[in-house]
């Protein structure tokens, strides 16, 4: 339905909430695929929708131990903490960043 609306923003809300559902049942690859497909629709001021679509890609990529691509997502989503002003995103990413560097040896 979201699609057939043309309303990009029902479109990234209906994608955002496939990957959360998806992330919670432990599917990582469909969460990434529907963070994948939200971004795209995302405008790129939009700072606080792209980081939670990064911030869920980084997390499925941790939890299938794919720690090369979860830092540099977790780079990203820094990034993206640091345009948003926001501190405590700061904080847990750089301990998400740490975390996956320390998995990788």
């Amino acid at each position: 339905l979201a699609e057939d609306s043309g309303n990009s923003q029902a479109q990234v809300q209906a994608y955002s909430n496939m990957g959360a559902a998806y992330f919670n049942l432990g599917d990582y690859k469909q969460t990434i695929q529907s963070n994948k497909l939200a971004w795209k629709l995302i405008p790129e001021e939009d700072l606080e929708a792209r980081a939670e679509a990064v911030a869920s890609m980084a997390g499925s990529y941790f939890h299938m131990n794919n720690f090369e691509k979860a830092v540099k997502m977790y780079l990203q989503l820094l990034k993206l903490a640091e345009g948003l002003e926001d501190e405590s995103m700061q904080l847990d990413t750089f301990k998400w960043l740490a975390e996956s560097c320390y998995q990788m040896g």
